[in-house]
């Protein structure tokens, strides 16, 4: 009997080792919520300046980068401390790009919509 129960112990300590455990956020690090409309503004700067930019009329993106930053309170610091943090942690970054994706995927569609309304 005794042997059973060091089994299920054994077996039961065995699970809970394997399972993904989440690190919590610090308080340090931009919460994912802000992180993914913070990307998704960088990301819409980086196709503005991909498609505007030209040799005569050359874009800094580091500009872009920071007043955006500026318009959410965050500082560059505070904005690499966090990519690094959930960079450790690959699952939650592919969720955050997943979240970012799709509301780009949701603006493009609106635009698209409001050129056909427009015709």
């Amino acid at each position: 009997m005794n042997l059973r129960i060091l089994f299920i112990f054994i077996s039961f300590s065995f699970f809970l080792s394997c399972a993904e455990k989440k690190e919590s956020i610090p308080d340090y690090v931009i919460s994912e919520e802000k992180l993914i409309v913070i990307l998704t503004d960088i990301h819409q700067a980086d196709a503005y300046l991909n498609f505007n930019a030209s040799e005569k009329n050359p874009y800094d993106p580091k500009k872009f980068y920071d007043e955006i930053l500026k318009s959410h309170n965050v500082s560059r610091a505070d904005f690499d401390t966090s990519i690094a943090f959930y960079t450790r942690t690959p699952a939650r970054l592919d969720t955050i790009y997943d979240k970012v994706l799709a509301k780009i995927s949701t603006m493009k569609e609106e635009i698209s919509k409001q050129k056909n309304d427009k015709k």
